[in-house]
Parts: structure tokens; sequence; C-alpha cells
């Protein structure tokens, strides 16, 4: 960080060692900086009046230059906290809101189990998240691995205070004739049964070459929000 009126350093960023910064842009009211990591294709969002990093976008392959508009949308921010979950989802028809789909209409899964296990954590001051997520549709023959989070949201939802969590990144999503690719990915997750306010919820989609979505009730399993 420099100061502007002297052209002294005031302050070093760490930045992941893959990023290689390349462009920089200030938002309006000076208190975030933005930086283009031209090497991990990510945006990194600084807080200007701590020096330290709060978020990161994933980007296009290789982002350069970057401007801020007149009017600026800051994105999210992650919350510390950790979120857990394992068990599987049966969209089986019987329990609501039970549903798994292809974004295409195609319901072939009703009557199979469909597998996840997630570990999300952000600790405040840390770059991204860390965990892993893996998820498999045992009908669709459909696998979903996390290869990096960079997003962790923790607030109220159905099941009460603290007690929704989404999490977003990019995996590798390997389809019914085991083609794959990378994707981004959005998980949603309640913890309800901690309060006894109904089964646990789970939800997950993707977006790219296997488009893909399913969401239900966890029926064996559960999922535990802890916000610090």
């Amino acid at each position: 960080m420099i100061d502007t009126a002297t052209n002294t350093v005031i302050a070093t960023i760490a930045l992941p060692a893959d990023a290689n910064p390349w462009g920089v842009a200030v938002s309006p009211d000076s208190s975030r900086v933005y930086v283009t990591g031209y090497g991990s294709n990510t945006v990194y969002v600084i807080n200007a009046a701590t020096n330290m990093v709060i978020g990161s976008v994933v980007v296009g392959s290789g982002p350069q230059g970057i401007a801020i508009a007149t009017t600026v949308s800051i994105p999210p921010s992650s919350a510390p906290g950790k979120v857990t979950g394992g068990g599987f989802i049966q969209p089986d028809g019987t329990i609501s809101p039970g549903m798994v789909l292809i974004q295409s209409g195609t319901n072939a899964t009703i009557g199979d189990k469909a597998t996840f296990g997630f570990v999300v954590q952000y600790n405040a001051g840390a770059v991204s998240p860390s965990g892993n997520l893996t998820y498999n549709d045992h009908g669709l023959n459909i696998t979903i691995k996390a290869i990096s989070i960079n997003l962790l949201l923790i607030s109220s939802g159905p099941c009460g205070a603290n007690k929704h969590a989404k999490f977003t990144g990019s995996a590798n999503v390997s389809g019914p004739t085991r083609t794959s690719s990378t994707q981004s990915f959005s998980v949603d997750a309640d913890d309800c049964s901690s309060s006894g306010s109904g089964p646990d919820l789970f939800s997950i989609s993707t977006v790219g070459a296997i488009p893909y979505a399913a969401a239900g009730p966890v029926v064996d399993g559960s999922i535990q929000i802890h916000k610090n």
C-alpha cells in the first residue's frame, strides 16, 4: 500500500503465491481496494482501513485491468464460522420438498440416493474459506468435488438465526458418461434439526458444461452451522 501524498510504501499486503497481482482500482469512497490476480484468475478485495484482504471473487482467465463504475455493488464478504454436513437426500417423491433434477427437466433419480459430505470454514482475515465438498448422485452417476471455495455466508433462514449457510466455489463435475469439467457450484444448507424445527435441508447447483441442480431434506445424516 502506498501513501499517495508522500509516495512511500506504508504497508505490504500478502496475496496467494500464484496471484501475480496486475491491476488495481479503488472504490469511490476509498474504503475498498480491488486487485486483479492474473495468475489465480481472481479479484481480491482489500479493506483500505486495515490493509487486510476481506474477500475474493473468481473471474475469467488472466484478469488484468480493472475499473469501478460510479455506483458500485461491493461483493459480500465471507462470515467467520464453520459448516459441516454429511448424509444423503433421497428424491423418492414422498418427502417434501424432495427434488433432484437436471436443468433440462429430466428427473431420472427418483428412488435413488444422492450422498454428500462437506466441511467449510472461514477464519477472520483469511483470503478465502477452506474446506471440501463431495457429492454423488448415484442414480444419474454425477459426482461433484470442490476444487476451491471462495465464499461462505451464514445468516438467518427458515430454521432460525444463523441456521442457514451458503458457500460457493469451483468444482470438478463428472457426468453420466464420466466426462468431467470445471464448473461453478453453489450449496445452501439449513441446520433445522438442532432447533427441533424439522429435518436439515441441503441443495446444490452447478453452472457450466454439465448444469445440475438437486435439493431436499437430509434423510440420514446432519448439518451443523457455527458462526464465530
